[in-house]
């Protein structure tokens, strides 16, 4: 019998079929396939969100969570763009090995960054880092093809030259807006002539755009990023309600590799006694073979929450409310040990 083993879609959504009609290398790092929806329905979309897409790979089915870069209305065409990462299973096997005409599923457009009607009447700015960028670009269509006329900043930062993703769609569509502007930045040193590396602080995003108290803003990226550039918008008198984030993931501050003794318990059982702050709690679990249940891994679903007691970097999306957060409540898949900690996973909050 040749049954296939299937990971990570526990959500039991509606899936469709489909197949990658296109395939573009946007950078060394990045690729975007556009999908063709095989089934008649009615495929809603709201500029940011994203799709779950489940992928057969050697016999095992896996699902993860992808922005949505561009949507055909009349066409059905779907457009995500993946990101090559370390130990990324299912993003890198689709960098290297997505072809013209491979099938697979996805679900109906979900998630709460969106951009709606309601925003047309107000001054925007958006950030996005990284692969954070690719759900701005379709809020920027939105805009554009809503004729927008309030103010609107675009930050984008990457690593390099090389890792600006859609440059030629971001250029085009700012010059297409009136009243808009494009803020490009770069972290890492590079050989290209004329290219200033630096990171957004508060003074440089004031200097930009000085009245940005007004303005309602839009993040996405890493958790790093996204709780970096909301402390300087708060900072700025910017209104926590006109914040809105999107976080791909969250990745621990604390330097690879340090040598440090970290001990996590996970229901009072020691699963590791050498953290380093390189590993998720999800992932030191897996480690030691512990279960922690977990679908997205990426601070979206919320499947994987855990009580923890003890000190940690992130593991805090839009998924918790403000109550359990306040009472130790954390996402394993983006929650980093950078102290002795105990993880429990009865969540029960009396």
């Amino acid at each position: 019998m040749n049954s296939k083993i299937q990971l990570d879609n526990t959500l039991e959504e509606k899936q469709y079929k489909c197949r990658v009609k296109n395939r573009t290398n946007e950078t060394h790092r990045t690729v975007s396939l556009e999908m063709e929806l095989l089934e008649s329905c009615e495929f809603g979309f709201k500029p940011g969100q994203f799709v779950n897409l489940s992928i057969e790979i050697n016999g095992v089915i896996y699902s993860r969570y992808y922005s949505i870069s561009a949507f055909g209305t009349k066409t059905k065409i779907i457009r995500i763009t993946i990101q090559k990462v370390e130990s990324g299973l299912v993003s890198n096997w689709l960098f290297n090995q997505a072809f013209i005409g491979m099938r697979c599923l996805l679900s109906q457009p979900k998630g709460d960054f969106i951009i709606t009607p309601s925003h047309l009447e107000y001054p925007l700015v958006l950030f996005g880092a990284g692969s954070g960028v690719t759900t701005l670009l379709p809020m920027i269509q939105f805009l554009h093809t809503n004729n927008f006329k309030q103010p609107l900043h675009i930050f984008l930062s990457f690593s390099s030259v090389d890792d600006y993703i859609f440059k030629s769609e971001f250029t085009e569509l700012v010059q297409k807006l009136e009243n808009s502007y494009l803020h490009i930045n770069y972290t890492q040193r590079s050989n290209c002539p004329n290219v200033d590396t630096y990171r957004l602080h508060t003074n440089r995003i004031l200097d930009q755009c000085p009245d940005i108290g007004r303005f309602k803003a839009f993040i996405s990226g890493s958790g790093n990023y996204v709780a970096n550039m909301t402390s300087h918008l708060l900072a700025l008198k910017v209104e926590p309600s006109d914040i809105a984030t999107e976080h791909f993931s969250l990745i621990s501050q604390t330097p690879l590799g340090q040598e440090t003794q970290i001990k996590v318990n996970l229901d009072n059982e020691v699963i590791c006694d050498k953290a380093n702050g390189e590993k998720s709690i999800l992932e030191l679990a897996e480690d030691a073979g512990a279960y922690i249940n977990s679908v997205c891994r990426n601070g979206l679903c919320g499947a994987c929450v855990v009580r923890v007691e003890g000190n940690t970097r992130g593991g805090c999306t839009d998924v918790l409310d403000t109550h359990s957060i306040e009472k130790g409540i954390r996402l394993a898949c983006c929650t980093y040990p950078i102290d002795d900690c105990s993880v429990f996973s009865d969540t029960s909050l009396s």
